[in-house]
């Protein structure tokens, strides 16, 4: 499909380019001619104002400069400057036709990366909807076909369906969230926030889930205020947190620290997990991406879109997100503000 868009734009661009080229070369071509004709007159009046006296006293028409060689002349200058005219176009068109042809693919690129991207997502999104409806829809089926079910085997079922109820609100709240970042839809409200209270709200926010994982958290800053979007802020941090909660295991660590690095305020969430291979570092940020290792076989996954969030909401700040990773023995995610 691109292919013979990127065919159709450059013959656009061919058109186009062709007919400017006609126009500067027919004005050229009359102007030039013009100018030719002037200075053969003047070339020839002032040969013949140099002619020898008794050559003047003869009869006019015997150097009748027209009809001796002037218009030959002109005619053989029209026809030069007309070749080297066309030469000059067909180098110009022949250049400017590939630059055109690279031009459209630079052109077509970002729109088909675009494209691409969101027929991925439409993919992913389907896909991820799929699997809890199929549960959901499998475990009602099977059930409803027991005529045996007593009233704690049902409580259970609906347990489950809620359960894969939960994770659709989840998907669904996340795709929203996600449409909202990338599209600008949310609001930069900047005010100066104490670290200590943030740091300590962040701490409790997650103190129950590591302790229920035996995960020790723990928190350290080295400065009192700094000035930016307090909920962004906590909703990355909140997201990079639970990704490290998530992914380590019994009796793991997980901090929290804040510092300066020139005058910049840096937050890194660093844990003690299962880590990341260098394969799959690059793609960390993309929507529903998952690691093909042993992070994609936690029971807690989830659904590929968090750091995708959170690498769009880094941007809203206009912050940077980078990660520093190594298979067992756990990763580094660095939030630098601006």
């Amino acid at each position: 499909m691109f292919k013979s868009a990127r065919l159709k734009l450059t013959l656009w661009y061919f058109l186009t380019i062709s007919f400017v080229l006609l126009l500067f070369s027919t004005l050229i071509y009359r102007t030039g001619s013009i100018l030719l004709a002037e200075n053969l007159s003047r070339l020839h009046l002032r040969l013949n104002t140099q002619m020898p006296r008794n050559l003047k006293n003869l009869e006019p028409q015997s150097f009748n400069f027209e009809s001796d060689g002037f218009i030959e002349d002109l005619n053989f200058a029209k026809q030069r400057l007309l070749f080297n005219l066309i030469l000059i176009d067909l180098g110009i068109l022949a250049v400017s036709t590939f630059l055109a042809y690279l031009l459209a693919g630079k052109t077509l690129a970002p729109i088909e990366k675009a494209l691409l991207a969101q027929k991925r997502f439409t993919a992913d999104a389907a896909h991820e909807l799929r699997t809890p409806l199929t549960a959901i829809k499998t475990a009602l089926e099977v059930n409803l076909e027991d005529k045996k079910i007593n009233k704690d085997q049902a409580m259970s079922v609906l347990k489950d369906n809620l359960k894969d109820i939960g994770s659709l609100e989840k998907l669904s709240n996340d795709l929203l969230l996600l449409s909202r970042v990338e599209h600008n839809h949310q609001e930069i409200k900047q005010r100066t926030i104490a670290l200590d209270e943030l740091l300590d709200e962040l701490t409790n926010k997650f103190q129950m889930v590591a302790k229920t994982k035996s995960v020790k958290i723990s928190a350290k800053a080295e400065h009192d205020l700094i000035k930016t979007d307090a909920d962004k802020l906590i909703q990355v941090l909140s997201i990079l947190l639970d990704n490290a909660i998530k992914y380590t295991p019994k009796n793991g660590k997980v901090q929290l620290n804040f510092f300066l690095e020139k005058n910049k305020a840096v937050f890194q969430v660093k844990d003690s997990g299962i880590g990341i291979s260098k394969e799959d570092l690059p793609f960390i940020f993309d929507r529903f991406y998952k690691a093909e290792t042993s992070r994609n076989k936690n029971k807690s996954a989830g659904f590929g879109l968090g750091l995708s969030i959170a690498s769009e909401i880094t941007k809203s700040l206009n912050a940077r997100l980078s990660v520093e990773s190594e298979l067992s023995k756990g990763s580094t995610f660095t939030l630098r503000l601006c």
